[in-house]
């Protein structure tokens, strides 16, 4: 898309959506790796915690905290 225009709909687990793309902005080198790298850090451990987690079924009794 062009800055200024409106795309869509787009579906979504949430709905549908209509984009607009009010502006753009260059990464450097150096930011676009470190976005890469936190985003593979967050899918390794989002992995791993559901792993933990099939393997240790936890239990809320109290309403409280469901």
């Amino acid at each position: 898309m062009r800055v200024g225009e409106i795309g869509g709909p787009l579906k979504s687990k949430f709905g549908y959506h209509v984009m607009k793309k009010d502006g753009e902005r260059k990464v450097t080198l150096e930011e676009g790796r470190a976005r890469i790298a936190r985003l593979l850090e967050k899918q390794k451990l989002d992995a791993y915690l559901q792993s933990v987690q099939s393997k240790f079924p936890v239990e809320v009794v109290d309403e409280q905290f469901r």
